[in-house]
């Protein structure tokens, strides 16, 4: 695509408008795709880093979970939807205090990740996440229902609102509904543990924050697409709030609760073995190839 876009000068409707740019004013200048990926990881992650600076209690704790939880691996390879993911990381903390100027500026920076990637739509509904106001058994009950209705929901539910990715739930193997469902529900049970961790290692106010609450819906979310072959691609936009979320939470814990911590990092370490061991992100051998 790069490559024909860059040929041709034009997006011809291949892909997103801010990316198609990007694609044809890389070409103009000469540059491989390889280096023009290189070039936009590079960005994104600029978008990142700046994002862990500024709203991160501790920056080596959010480096570790940007690791732990694979994204880093995830921006390498599905580094299109990344760029907008990182872009999302910039503006959901904006949440917290959501004046009109920072309601303005998560519109802008809403266009911004969907000039990469259209997916990230899915953070526009979040300008109402603070209104979520659930208790526990609540929050646990819903958890019960959307793992079960995800579990029957048809394989191919979210066809047909994919725009142009359709084809890619067609032409590929859907690893989560016909050859590994139990893979899916395993992982929707681990965030769902993970979720309970969090729970009752949290102080009152980080449960009032827009943090929790992203957790929350990134929970429900993955539940209700467990069967739905693109399904990770949405949740990724929730779940990489945790990058500052845990670091935040972690830092609240007193010194002398200092196994919490431990319990918390190495559980979420289970994560990142998992699914280096599987080769999930097709990252074992990494190659860089110039």
């Amino acid at each position: 695509m790069y490559y024909r876009i860059g040929r041709r000068g034009s997006i011809g409707g291949e892909t997103e408008v801010l990316y198609g740019l990007s694609n044809i004013y890389a070409y103009k200048i000469g540059l491989s795709f390889k280096w023009f990926q290189t070039l936009l990881v590079f960005i994104s992650l600029t978008f990142c880093f700046k994002s862990i600076k500024k709203y991160s209690s501790h920056h080596g704790l959010s480096v570790f979970f940007l690791f732990a939880l694979y994204f880093i691996f995830y921006a390498m390879n599905i580094y299109r939807e990344m760029i907008a993911c990182f872009i999302a990381v910039s503006a959901l903390p904006l949440l917290n205090n959501l004046t009109t100027k920072q309601t303005f500026k998560y519109l802008c920076l809403t266009l911004l990740a969907m000039g990469f990637h259209s997916s990230a739509l899915i953070i526009l509904p979040l300008l109402f996440v603070n209104k979520l106001d659930l208790g526990t058994l609540q929050i646990y009950f819903l958890f019960l229902v959307t793992l079960l209705l995800g579990i029957f929901l048809p394989s191919n539910f979210l066809e047909g609102y994919l725009g142009g990715y359709d084809h890619l739930v067609d032409s590929s193997v859907n690893y989560r509904s016909e050859h590994d469902l139990s893979l899916a529900i395993f992982l929707a049970v681990y965030w769902m543990i993970e979720f309970f961790l969090v729970d009752i290692f949290s102080s009152k106010k980080f449960k009032q924050s827009v943090y929790f609450k992203i957790i929350i819906c990134a929970v429900l979310i993955n539940n209700l697409l467990v069967k739905q072959a693109l399904g990770l691609r949405i949740v990724l936009y929730f779940n990489i709030i945790q990058i500052i979320a845990l670091p935040i939470l972690l830092q609240s814990v007193s010194k002398d609760q200092l196994l919490k911590k431990i319990i918390l990092i190495a559980y979420i370490s289970i994560f990142f073995f998992v699914f280096l061991l599987s080769n999930s992100a097709g990252v074992v051998p990494y190659e860089i190839m110039y």
